[in-house]
Formats: structure tokens, sequence, C-alpha cells
């Protein structure tokens, strides 16, 4: 049954991702591979919020969880697949590589992607129990999630439970997956394994499908090798984090930005979209909460600057960052409305914002990580390559990815240089893991501003 009811977990939440992505992509003409990339992203940030909202409602029954979303995704099914027949919506293939040096790419792309996975399923055989927060806070609260009952908001206020305000998609995740593989509540780690290694893959997916429908395959080829160029992300792959869900957020609402601004019809019909993925991101961490509120005011601005339907699109766009977040609402207003991030200081924000130590601090971390972390001989000959080879006129040049990925990464050295905690501690535990964060939206960025040419 384990094993089995596994696959049946995962299926399920895939097909919900799909047919949520079927449903709320724009226009009659479908692009597989993105929808296809989207669907696992969509569907655990749809089915976490589900169990999350059930369990709140029921008063802890998670045992029947299971059969309300098979009863959910067969009405969802019936419903998408009438207005199919209604709206003529039709499935677009990728086009095949158009060139010899392309091809290549692709090839050259799978064999390190392999390798690369290899190495994945190595470092999560060596520790089945993931890295710190693994074991001390996700799988903790996973487990109370599992076991259901009144006793379950425990994780909220127990002594010792560590931020017991934090958004909860992954130990949902985690607790829903063990229902359908048969988790007895104890020892059993696959699906916390399992959930890991599927979040690297939905990450690196993401950046590549994102970039072969902007742009070409050989491009796409290329930002997957740069994707790898981070080291510590194999690394990470496997810990049981949220943090490689949260970077596919990113770079998903990045992507979703250019394809609604890319001047082939109105930028309203995205909004939705765009939204549920920045909504889902606040849902994944709080790291996401930040990126959501600093997303939501640039889209402000953009529907003051614009004129014309605000009311409709701002209605549309907290429509669907309710869909993703609305959960974090929840969670928030009703269990745990204290951050952990603020409590007593030693001293204001204002003297750490005006102290050079920290300054030089955050700046020693930064460099330390790029000089030894990231693979600058591989990243060399790549852009040697973007520079030489050819590249054809798809896509006007987008600057959204990379204003996007800067504003955030701003907001996150402002939080680290004003931090109540232990500056060295906080910035050396968290350095990798940001810049892992933004490494695919920066990636995504550099692809989408390279000028086209023949």
């Amino acid at each position: 049954m384990t094993l089995a009811g596994l696959l049946l977990g995962l299926g399920l939440a895939y097909a919900a991702g799909g047919l949520f992505a079927w449903r709320l992509w724009p226009g009659r003409e479908k692009p597989a591979l993105l929808l296809a990339a989207l669907a696992w992203p969509a569907g655990l940030a749809l089915t976490s919020s589900a169990y999350f909202l059930w369990m709140s409602i029921s008063g802890g029954r998670a045992a029947l969880y299971p059969w309300l979303e098979v009863v959910a995704l067969a009405a969802a099914s019936w419903f998408v697949r009438g207005a199919r027949r209604v709206s003529g919506d039709r499935l677009v293939l990728p086009r095949r590589p158009k060139s010899a040096v392309e091809a290549t790419a692709l090839v050259v792309l799978a064999l390190v992607v392999a390798c690369a996975l290899l190495v994945v399923l190595r470092y999560d055989a060596a520790s089945p129990r993931g890295y710190w927060d693994a074991w001390a806070r996700i799988n903790l609260k996973a487990r109370f999630l599992h076991a259901g009952g009144p006793e379950w908001t425990w994780i909220f206020r127990g002594d010792g439970v560590p931020h017991p305000d934090y958004p909860l998609l992954l130990e949902c995740s985690v607790a829903r997956l063990a229902h359908w593989s048969g988790w007895s509540g104890g020892v059993e780690l696959l699906p916390a394994r399992v959930l890991s290694v599927l979040g690297w893959l939905a990450c690196s997916t993401t950046l590549l499908a994102l970039v072969g429908h902007l742009r070409s395959p050989f491009l796409a080829a290329a930002a997957g090798i740069v994707l790898l160029c981070n080291r510590t992300d194999i690394s990470w792959a496997a810990t049981q984090y949220a943090d490689f869900a949260l970077a596919t957020y990113f770079t998903w609402s990045a992507g979703l930005l250019v394809l609604a601004t890319r001047g082939e019809s109105s930028a309203e019909p995205w909004w939705p979209l765009v939204a549920f993925c920045v909504g889902s991101a606040a849902w994944c961490k709080d790291e996401g909460l930040a990126f959501a509120a600093l997303v939501s005011a640039a889209a402000l601005v953009a529907w003051i600057s614009r004129g014309g339907r605000r009311w409709q699109a701002a209605t549309a766009w907290a429509a669907g960052l309710l869909l993703g977040g609305g959960s974090v609402l929840v969670l928030k207003l009703g269990y745990s409305w204290r951050s952990s991030v603020f409590g007593a200081r030693e001293s204001s924000i204002w003297q750490d914002l005006t102290d050079p130590a920290r300054y030089r601090v955050m700046g020693d971390y930064l460099l330390g990580h790029v000089r030894f972390e990231m693979a600058g001989w591989t990243l060399l000959p790549i852009a040697v390559a973007l520079l030489l080879l050819p590249r054809e006129r798809e896509l006007r040049r987008s600057w959204l990815p990379c204003l996007l990925c800067a504003g955030t990464g701003l907001v996150f050295f402002l939080v680290m240089i004003t931090t109540r905690e232990d500056l060295d501690w906080h910035v050396g535990t968290t350095i990798e893991r940001l810049v892992l964060h933004l490494w695919p939206t920066a990636t995504l960025g550099a692809m989408v501003v390279l000028k086209s040419r023949e």
C-alpha cells in the first residue's frame, strides 16, 4: 500500500494542478510543456491549502480528507471537460529543435541533469531525515497535521515549537501524502523525501519550460546549466526544506508577468494566475510574504498608471491571491498572529541600518558564497556561447524578472541587516538558501534580456 498509495497521492496532486492550470491559462491555445511544468507546483499549493482548511473547519478529522479530495477532483474534471467542449481549447505541443546546435545543447543538458539527479539521490540516501528544520520543525508539525484530532493545533501553542506562525505548505503536503501512502505517523519518511527531490526537479523544469517557451530550446539548455552552477543547490535538494518550492513560485510569477506584458494581448486575463503563484509563495515561506507584498505593490502601480478597468484588474488579482495564499490569512488570524520575526531587540532598526560593520559582514558572506559555491568557470563558456551563437527573434526584451529579483533581493538584504538575531549566525545559516531562492529567477531574467539577432 505504501508505494502505490504514495504514487496515487502524487498523481492526484498533479492532476489537480493540471486541471487548474488548464482552466486559468488565458486563450484557447494551451502550451503543453508550460502546463505540464505548472501542474505540480499548482497542485502542491492547492492540495496543501485544501488540507489545512479542512483541518480547520472539521476540527482535525484528517482521516476523511482523502475522500474529500477524490470527490473534489472528480467534480473539477467534469467541470473542466464541459468547459473545454464549449470553448474549443486545444493543446499546443512544443516545437522541435530547429538546428543541430539546439539538439546538441538539449542532449548535453539531459546528461548534466541526469548526473545532478544521481548526486541528489545520493544526498537523500545519506540523510533520510533531512537537515535541521526538517526534523525539528517541518516533519514534527506534519505528524500532528497527519494524526489529526482536536490536539493538532498544538503546533501553534506548544512549548518549544519553533516558528508557530510559519506558513505550512510543505508540512500540509507531507501530512496529506502520508495519508495516501498509509504512513502511521511514526518513522516512515518516504513522503517528505519524495517531496524534497520533486521540489528540486519542479524548480529546474519550471526554468527550462519558461525559457524554452519565451526564447528557444538552446537558451533553455543554457539556462538549465547555469542553474546548476550554484553548486549548493544540489546539496539542499534532499534536505526536505521548502526553499525549492519557494524558488519555483518566484520563477513562475516572474515568467507569467513576462507573458502578461509581452504585447500579444491584454494583461488582465493573466492576473488571476500570476496572483495565484504569488499567493502560493506566501503560503510556502515567510520570505514569500515579502515577495507577495512587493509584487502586489508593483501590480497596483501598474493599474493606477494605465487607467482603464482598475477595479476589474484588482478584483482578479485579489481572487488569485486568495486562492493561492488564503490559508496564510487563516493561519495568521486564526491560530498564530504573532510573528517570530518581531520581538525584543538589543539595538534599534535605525542603529542597525547605519552600522557599517553589519554591511561588511553581509558583503563578506555574499562574496564568499559567490567565490566558493558558484561554478564561475562553467558560467564563462556559457556566456561566450550566448554571445557568439545566433538567437532567433521571438520575444522583445523584458527587464521584469531582473527588476523583481533585484527588489526581492533588496528586501532580503534589509531583513538580514536589521535582524534581531546574531548577524553572523543568521547570515551564515541562510545565505545559501537566500541565493537559492533568487538564482532561478535571475537566470530567467538573464535569458529574457538577451538581444535577439540572427
